[in-house]
């Protein structure tokens, strides 16, 4: 294990089921591999992505980037091809595009989509080849 690289990731959704359906071929696409209904894993990294069912009494309170918690998630990309092939995905499987595939100038060659989950959770995938190790 290497000290300080992220563990796992979970989210609190409002309905695990659907959230799972959605996130399953977002999550296959990026190469991690369903471990049980609501985890998934890279079979190459430490990782894990997990779906926890919302507490009843905050069912109501959609997601917000501004509030206190998560701002975003951002996954990584090998190429600009396969941000653009990942956008397909999101349109085929129905997500809430936010930005479609574009250059942007958090650093030289970053391009990127950005996309909301059921829960409003802001994702994106990024190539970011100025920030690679």
């Amino acid at each position: 294990m290497a000290t300080g690289i992220v563990n796992h990731i979970a989210l609190s959704v409002t309905d695990k089921q659907a959230s799972a359906d959605f996130y399953a071929p977002i999550l296959e696409f990026l190469g991690y591999q369903r471990r049980s209904k609501y985890l998934w894993r890279r079979p190459d990294c430490i990782g894990d992505f997990i779906l926890y069912k919302t507490k009843q009494k905050y069912q109501q309170q959609p997601h917000h980037k501004g509030q206190t918690g998560i701002h975003h998630l951002a996954f990584n990309s090998d190429t600009k091809e396969e941000v653009d092939e990942f956008y397909e995905l999101l349109l085929k499987v129905g997500a809430k595009v936010l930005n479609a595939p574009a250059t942007y100038t958090y650093s030289r060659g970053y391009y990127a989509v950005f996309f909301e989950d059921l829960d409003g959770i802001k994702l994106e995938l990024a190539y970011t080849p100025n920030q690679k190790v």
